[in-house]
């Protein structure tokens, strides 16, 4: 396999090398071109791009790699082979199990990725790429994928700063169906925090915008309603709890205005600030019946939950080496079986041919009783052998001793002709 990702690669020329639908598929054509490569699956998300080839050699199956990069986005190999990151074997196993579980992303234990890699394996099956090894090998991905956020706690904890605010107001109240919130700001931070109200069950959700139409769009967006700026007080009433997240160089919510709010309510007012500079007056903090939550509380929320899920993943990675072992144990025993058929055939061809040498001029009995003493030899010779690389699966031992059966027989040029 070979990839780029937030590591190795700035957002810019990420953006230039991200495979949509289309290019997917224009890559796993190319890629399979040529007939060095025998399966291909492509694996794209916002941090990365990854692709994955079933190749005759490492060698062959990097250059169409680097081809396929350099043909599809039109960047010379100069700029990305220096990006490109490359294994092979276990190593590329590896890769592949480590994104699955989330511990290869940027934010550890994210949740969409695991989707993403079933959706490349969707479109690369679809496209009749995958096979034997990629079939089982992204099977196994998205079993590791699930293991690891079942046996530990890799995906739990708010690690975004909008992710972090709305798992404090859920901490507040014990049911969300009846509860009412306001999202002021209609750009990317207030975008995040309203889809999360949304997937945390909010019953009502308001946006608010000084461009209404942005506004409008996401609450269609989300299933939620908008309400023109010049509302906002009336908003506020109405609100249980409010999540800031403008681009306004002084704070939108003064003191007083909170105060008034707070001051008719039978419940605490909550308050969300998630913009720099902040939205809301520091001085709300010192009203009784307002509560303020700033940056600075999500940040240590966020650190905290990063630092266990950074702890977590260390147990994660235990899980990954036990999977990527049983992989490589299938795929010495489908070596193993590989070498044991072949050697079979070809001693079964020599076989066939020598009895029709010898067999002119015998009765048909005398012919069956030669075939079986023919079968029966060419059993006992093959029984050491095959009990003993059946024996030696997922052993150190195991391809070298295939690599001399298969040099001894010259197996490999008999499968080729």
């Amino acid at each position: 396999m070979a990839g780029q990702n937030y590591r190795s690669t700035p957002v810019d020329l990420r953006e230039q090398l991200a495979f949509d639908e289309e290019t997917t598929k224009l890559a796993i054509s190319s890629l399979l071109g040529n007939g060095e490569i025998s399966e291909c699956a492509v694996l794209s998300t916002c941090n990365r791009s990854e692709v994955y080839v079933v190749a005759e050699s490492v060698e062959s199956g990097l250059s169409r790699i680097r081809e396929t990069y350099t043909n599809l986005f039109q960047i010379p190999l100069a700029t990305i082979d220096p990006i490109l990151y490359k294994h092979q074997g276990s190593k590329a196993v590896h890769q592949l199990f480590a994104v699955a579980a989330g511990i290869d992303s940027m934010v550890i234990g994210e949740p969409q990725i695991l989707g993403q890699v079933k959706d490349a394996f969707a479109v690369a099956s679809q496209s009749k790429a995958t096979r034997l090894i990629l079939n089982r090998l992204f099977s196994q991905a998205i079993e590791v994928g699930k293991k690891v956020r079942t046996e530990t706690s890799i995906g739990s904890g708010a690690v975004s700063i909008p992710f972090a605010a709305v798992e404090i107001v859920k901490n507040i109240f014990d049911k969300l169906g009846n509860r009412s919130a306001l999202v002021v700001g209609a750009g990317e931070t207030g975008v995040l925090a309203a889809r999360h109200l949304k997937n945390a069950g909010f019953g009502s959700i308001v946006l608010t915008n000084r461009t209404f139409s942005k506004a409008a769009r996401l609450a269609e967006e989300i299933g939620g309603s908008a309400r023109r700026f010049e509302d906002l007080t009336e908003c506020l009433v109405a609100s249980d709890v409010v999540l800031c997240a403008t681009s306004s160089p002084e704070p939108i919510l003064k003191a007083a205005t909170i105060a008034e709010v707070a001051r008719d309510r039978k419940m605490p007012f909550f308050l969300v600030d998630l913009a720099v500079p902040r939205d809301i007056d520091p001085a709300v903090r010192k009203i009784s019946g307002a509560i303020l939550y700033d940056l600075d509380d999500l940040k240590v929320i966020v650190d905290r939950n990063q630092k266990q899920r950074i702890k977590e993943a260390e147990r994660g990675r235990s899980i990954l080496e036990e999977e990527v072992g049983r992989f490589g144990r299938w795929m010495d025993a489908l070596d193993s079986t590989l070498t044991i058929r072949l050697l079979r055939s070809k001693l079964e061809r020599i076989s066939g041919a020598e009895l029709e040498r010898h067999g002119k001029g015998l009765s048909p009995e005398e012919k069956k009783h030669l075939q079986r003493f023919a079968h029966g030899l060419l059993n006992k010779i093959l029984h050491t052998p095959t009990l003993r690389l059946k024996s030696m699966n997922g052993s150190s031992a195991s391809s070298e001793e295939q690599r001399i059966v298969k040099d001894l027989f010259a197996l490999e040029e008999e499968d080729g002709e």
